[in-house]
């Protein structure tokens, strides 16, 4: 059940019972803007123009108050625009990305808020955000875990995780356990709290990628070593070993429906891998150079990859063929991401640190 105002809202009649973390992640949070919160100096407060006020003005960014808009809007029967205009003022009119099935554009925040850098500068390799979408979680070349607060981007605790720099982390479905990797093939197990309680040794190379099960219950490593693993999330054994790539293996993904594997490697190959035996279901060929990231769509149809060549690649795993090949790309691409909710918006970005949709 949710409150606003004097009325009671079953989230379970909205049909809305997926949501409630974020619902009750947003009930924590005080009112406030749902785009940036800057004074300037108007009303009976002290003007921007002084020095002291002016040294801890901070940008903030509060998404919370998107959430109960939205929940406000299904008590009301209010209906919002359907598309948002390209200005920072119709920020407010943002509702979460779930709520906007049809519109997966409107979702996306495009405006650069704040920038924040680490007491040790290190390179970062790696950045997710916690569960609750409070804080944002780094890991860096040093081995350092950092914690950022996700609304005034400010660093709240710094710890000494790896020994080495942190190239891979996931949290499981169930928001209760999150997979680290790092170059000298280390993984670690931590909970919800950073609190690490099993360490072993998983490749004999640099850990790449992980990716773990729907059910939560197992996850999938890759390394340097050439070779790709299937993890028991509870023991930390292993399973199986995907031994088909000749080079480095940079990347894995775990379908978001079914027990299908997809790993890309430094020979340029995608293989599609059944987690319960140790031999590929096929192999394709599309790109000349190394894949750099392969990605699943929400709904497990299609499988994007990312490669050196400079191509983006989408394939059809009902036919295992590529449908579509986008070469808007300069240099190598480095990373894929899939909008949450749609199969129909696909991000990008590659080496000039340049994000393309």
């Amino acid at each position: 059940m949710g409150t606003i105002g004097s009325k009671a809202i079953d989230l379970q009649t909205l049909g809305c019972s997926s949501v409630l973390p974020y619902i009750q992640g947003a009930m924590c949070l005080p009112p406030a803007m749902s785009h940036e919160i800057v004074p300037y100096g108007k009303g009976k407060g002290k003007s921007i123009d002084d020095a002291q006020l002016r040294k801890f003005t901070k940008r903030t960014v509060d998404y919370g108050s998107d959430v109960v808009r939205w929940m406000e809007d299904c008590v009301g029967r209010r209906t919002r625009p359907r598309h948002l205009q390209r200005h920072y003022n119709y920020t407010k009119e943002l509702v979460p990305p779930f709520a906007m099935p049809r519109n997966p554009y409107d979702g996306i925040c495009p405006r650069f808020v704040y920038a924040a850098v680490n007491k040790n500068r290190s390179p970062v390799y790696v950045a997710t955000w916690f569960p609750n979408g409070r804080r944002i979680l780094t890991g860096t070349l040093a081995g350092e875990m950092t914690i950022w607060n996700g609304l005034a981007f400010h660093s709240e605790n710094v710890m000494q995780a790896h020994n080495a720099g942190i190239k891979a982390m996931c949290w499981t479905p169930d928001e209760a356990v999150m997979v680290s990797g790092d170059q000298l093939g280390m993984i670690k197990l931590w909970d919800p709290f950073i609190y690490n309680f099993q360490t072993f040794q998983g490749h004999k190379d640099s850990v790449c990628d992980i990716a773990v099960a729907p059910t939560g219950e197992k996850f999938c490593s890759c390394a340097d070593d050439s070779h790709a693993k299937v993890w028991d999330l509870k023991t930390g054994e292993e399973e199986r070993a995907f031994t088909g790539h000749g080079w480095d293996v940079k990347c894995c993904a775990w379908h978001p429906t079914k027990g299908l594997v997809a790993t890309g490697s430094k020979d340029s190959q995608i293989k599609l891998w059944d987690p319960r035996a140790s031999e590929a279901i096929t192999t394709i060929f599309c790109h000349k150079n190394t894949v750099t990231r392969v990605a699943w769509s929400p709904h497990g149809q299609w499988l994007a990859s990312a490669s050196r060549d400079q191509l983006v690649m989408l394939m059809d795993v009902r036919t295992m063929s590529v449908r579509k090949v986008f070469k808007a790309h300069q240099k190598e691409v480095t990373s894929l991401c899939w909008h949450p909710e749609s199969d129909s918006l696909l991000a990008t970005d590659w080496i000039n640190f340049t994000a393309g949709l």
